[in-house]
């Protein structure tokens, strides 16, 4: 089965332009070939820019395929200390966690994490 996919704030404000990569990969986790794991810091980082209401958000975040992860405690403690955005090293963390990959359009901002990523 194909690795999951972790979206990051790239991902989801290249999908709110209308990125066709991003789409597919939404459609292909709809189908269930895929999932799609996207961080609550990601989607609130993202909201800042996007400013999409719950609702609006709802024709993302219920596609079976989607999981969204929060930021518990312990994980907030585990990368307290690492360099980089939160919602960065959020992404890095989830895709660690479920062995998966990242999917951004900015791959410069992974330098220095041992994470797979697949540039958009």
């Amino acid at each position: 089965m194909t690795r999951p996919r972790v979206l990051d704030i790239s991902a989801l404000l290249a999908l709110h332009k209308g990125h066709p990569q991003v789409f597919h990969l939404l459609t292909r986790a709809d189908a269930g070939e895929v999932t799609v794991v996207i961080p609550a810091t990601v989607l609130a980082e993202a909201n800042f820019t996007m400013q999409y209401t719950e609702s609006e958000w709802e024709a993302i975040l219920l596609i079976a395929g989607i999981t969204v992860t929060p930021l518990s405690q312990h994980i907030a403690v585990e990368v307290g200390g690492w360099r980089g955005d939160l919602a960065t090293r959020h992404t890095v963390h989830e895709a660690r966690a479920v062995r998966g990959v990242v999917v951004t359009c900015d791959p410069g901002g992974y330098q220095g994490y041992q994470v797979p990523l697949l540039a958009m």
